[in-house]
């Protein structure tokens, strides 16, 4: 007769014999290890990656104080993460505080396909962000692209004390219609004599490089510098080192089969957070039901789903 395993919430019953109290409490020590080892490992990125955004916009910024000018090209600092950028939003959060606090800095963060879908709602944001450092005098006037132009014009007599540079961040660059950052970049290039203009954006890396992604014409107009994030295999390694091979490893084992599904699973996807949940997935089976010879993957890719949907399921959902 097949055995009846009755699932709960944090509970299970069976009719095999087990060690385990049907009301025992769920030990979540190795689930909580996982979560500070990668915790540990996106800290350590991005405050890498912050400080050098950071140092670019320093020297960008002793540049226009000591030469009174701004520059010819129009600056793009694009983060190449290896990885998929929406796992990365932190990053540009932190980013957007440093770069507000450290320097006399108007910064547009472009991060819903709304808000980028359009010319016109670009400036639309862009507007907005303006109008909280210099209130529009002529409310009454909508046409987006005339503010834009008499902006410029009003900025230009400003004092130089009062001139604030412009900052887009871009968090999932790929995702926008190639064809209008570059009318942006063209709309923009013709204003960047007056004002400083630069751009950090979001890169999932490989061949999405910025250089490809545009065209020679609009390459021409932009000074780029790429920032790399460490390989995907280096944060593999680092992650199972962290979780095995240490001395304070919490007795987290790992079959050969498990392994396997791990390391193909993450180098399709490349994702932090599929990594992530699937190693929780591992450790929390083990936990709750008795060994067994293969992983269920019917049951990882059904949870995997869903979790999104159930933010205290014991997994937790990727933050």
């Amino acid at each position: 007769m097949d055995t009846i395993v009755e699932v709960h919430s944090v509970t299970r019953t069976t009719q095999k014999p087990s060690n385990k109290k049907s009301h025992e409490k769920i030990d979540i020590t190795r689930i909580d290890h996982i979560t500070n080892v990668f915790t540990n490992v996106k800290s350590q990125l991005h405050a890498r990656l912050v400080t050098s955004v950071l140092d670019i916009v320093k020297k960008n910024d002793k540049f226009r104080r000591i030469t009174n000018r701004c520059f010819e090209y129009i600056p793009i600092m694009a983060l190449c993460m290896d990885s998929n950028m929406s796992e990365h939003s932190h990053l540009f959060d932190e980013l957007q505080e440093q770069l507000s606090s450290k320097f006399k800095s108007i910064i547009i963060k472009l991060q819903t396909i709304d808000q980028y879908s359009s010319i016109h709602n670009i400036l639309k944001t862009t507007k907005n962000e303006l109008n909280k450092f210099y209130p529009d005098k002529d409310p009454e006037n909508k046409n987006v692209f005339f503010q834009l132009s008499k902006f410029i014009g009003i900025y230009n007599e400003l004092k130089e004390n009062e001139k604030r540079s412009l900052i887009f961040i871009i968090p999932e660059f790929e995702s926008m219609n190639i064809s209008i950052f570059e009318n942006f970049i063209n709309l923009l290039s013709l204003q960047i004599k007056s004002i400083s203009i630069s751009f950090v954006l979001g890169l999932s890396g490989g061949d999405h490089s910025l250089q490809r992604l545009v065209a020679s014409r609009i390459a021409s107009k932009l000074s780029i510098d790429t920032i790399y994030d460490s390989s995907a295999r280096k944060y593999y390694e680092y992650i199972i080192k962290s979780l095995f091979l240490s001395e304070n490893n919490e007795q987290f084992t790992i079959t050969a089969e498990q392994l396997h599904f791990v390391d193909n699973g993450y180098f399709e996807t490349f994702s932090l957070a599929w990594l992530e949940h699937a190693l929780k997935f591992i450790a929390f089976s083990d936990s709750t039901i008795q060994p067994v010879n293969q992983l269920n993957i019917c049951l990882f890719n059904a949870i995997y789903v869903s979790c999104n949907q159930l933010p205290n399921y014991p997994l937790g959902r990727y933050r």
